[in-house]
């Protein structure tokens, strides 16, 4: 027997063979070329890198050539430009797993919305076959709208349009196609909810929200993110929430899972995305302080029917996680280390000598640091104090 691996991550990220060595199966890796050398290609009986991993679509054809050669039972992801392009592999292969109802309720906003808004609050939403159907939202729902890709990543290509002036300026650039949406604007705090979801029930859960938003990279900012205590006013509510809305969706059996949560000021809970996949960040490392578990980890075990059963309970301590963001230029010298004992995990994820532009997604970062405290004020404070001495450390030519 064997298992596909895809995976555009590093192996420090997604270390497949030390999480499925105790099987007696081979290991089919397909990944990006940029990460190829990371892994220790002698663990696996298959290995092939793919420029343009995320669009190449020649990863699922060698995925079907390698099903003649080799008898493969799962097809292992971890990163949400995967999630449809596995399921209609395993469509295909004949493999259980995550199908492609399940996938594309999960990336396709459309889909997400028509099945979530039976149990939360949604957005008033459209989809755009025209731009006639944007004026005609317009018309019903008057400004601000939000008009961003139905299966989207990383808020790129997403427009906050005010006025007439703004929606005139981006329909001159006519690349607004039935692949994008348009929502009415909800004003309001963003909170998140993370977790792990197996065999019906959520074996874990927190949430968090944001102190800078996913759209922070316009402003040469980054998103950042804070766990709210368990007292606070919002937890039960939010935990409430993803309860609700799981039983909405069609849920694979086993996935981590991140979902983004508007508080309005009139005190409602409003749904802005949901994904079957661990959330950007270093949400996945604040997982690890947090519950004492890796989020992807489980989630690769999961997928392969690895997982043993496991009770977590949470740390009292509130975690928060930060991204430094880039600076225009070339990145010429950026700590390995920071001093503070209260930084419980920082990971550079960068080069010396890489040259920058502009911020492009809201995953777009150099470094990330994860700090705890005991309160969510005293994490917070310890976020800005890490992100000022990082940034003040950096050296930029």
């Amino acid at each position: 027997m064997a298992i596909l691996l895809l995976s555009r991550t590093p192996s420090h990220i997604t270390p497949f063979h030390e999480l499925l060595d105790y099987k007696n199966e081979e290991l089919l890796l397909l990944a990006s070329s940029e990460e190829l050398d990371t892994y220790d290609l002698n663990k696996y009986a298959y290995v092939k890198g793919f420029n343009d991993f995320d669009i190449n679509q020649n990863v699922e054809l060698e995925a079907v050539r390698l099903a003649e050669k080799f008898n493969i039972r799962e097809v292992v992801v971890t990163s949400e430009f995967d999630i449809i392009r596995s399921a209609k592999i395993r469509e295909i292969l004949n493999i259980k797993g995550q199908g492609v109802l399940s996938a594309i309720a999960f990336r396709d906003k459309i889909k997400m919305k028509e099945y979530a808004m039976s149990v939360v609050d949604v957005p008033s939403f459209s989809d755009i076959s025209s731009p006639l159907d944007i004026g005609a939202f317009i018309n019903r729902h008057g400004f601000p709208v939000v008009i961003k890709p139905r299966c989207g990543a990383g808020s790129v290509d997403t427009f906050i349009i005010n006025d007439m002036d703004e929606l005139t300026l981006l329909m001159d650039q006519g690349f607004i196609d039935s692949q994008y949406q348009i929502e009415e604007y909800i004003q309001g705090q963003m909170y998140t909810i993370d977790g792990l979801f197996y065999n019906g029930e959520i074996l874990c859960s927190w949430p968090g929200r944001y102190l800078n938003s996913c759209l922070s990279f316009h402003e040469g900012k980054q998103a950042s993110n804070v766990q709210l205590s368990q007292d606070h006013s919002l937890y039960d509510r939010l935990q409430q929430f993803i309860k609700s809305l799981i039983t909405s969706m069609p849920m694979p059996k086993i996935t981590s899972f991140h979902a983004e949560v508007f508080h309005t000021s009139d005190d409602r809970l409003v749904l802005c995305e949901v994904a079957s996949r661990t959330g950007g960040g270093a949400i996945n490392e604040v997982s690890a302080c947090s519950f004492g578990i890796s989020l992807n980890h489980m989630w690769i075990k999961g997928q392969c029917g690895l997982l043993d059963p496991i009770r977590l309970e949470r740390e009292d301590k509130i975690f928060g996680w930060v991204q430094i963001p880039p600076k225009k230029g070339t990145l010429k010298f950026i700590p390995t280390e920071v001093p503070f004992s209260w930084t419980v995990n920082y990971q550079v994820r960068t080069k010396l000598g890489t040259t920058y532009d502009s911020i492009q997604n809201s995953g777009h970062k150099i470094a990330v640091a994860v700090v705890y405290g005991n309160s969510e004020e005293e994490a917070i404070g310890r976020m800005e104090e890490v992100t000022q001495w990082i940034e003040k450390k950096c050296i930029w030519g």
